[in-house]
């Protein structure tokens, strides 16, 4: 059984939040990150070694997390090399957080604007 929902309208802070939580859903593509900040220039070979995942599985997740934003590749001469968007990063980091007191604000009757861009 199918249950169709409606599409709801996200404006560009939203649907990026949204995008990004859901990149950082699965406990792998978390640890993923991690070793990337503790191992910077690791290549796909790097994180099939230290994960008990096959190599398609690790690719199917960083796809993820390059299509969120949160890492990127630079082909070498030793594969494909991962590394984190420090900037993609921080800019979530202070977007959650203006989105957090936005809620707070909301509930408690305060005007607070969001810091995330776009």
């Amino acid at each position: 059984m199918v249950i169709m929902m409606k599409a709801l309208k996200l404006d560009p802070r939203q649907d990026k939040l949204i995008r990004i939580f859901a990149a950082l859903g699965s406990p792998a593509r978390i640890r993923i990150l991690e070793i990337l900040a503790e191992a910077p220039n690791s290549i796909v070979a790097d994180l099939v070694s230290r994960l008990p995942l096959a190599q398609a599985t690790i690719s199917q997740h960083l796809k993820v997390l390059q299509d969120a934003g949160l890492i990127h590749d630079e082909r070498g001469g030793a594969g494909r090399c991962c590394l984190l968007n420090y900037g993609a990063l921080a800019d979530f980091a202070q977007c959650v957080v203006g989105w957090t007191l936005g809620l707070a604000a909301t509930a408690t009757g305060k005007k607070e604007e969001s810091s995330c861009t776009n």
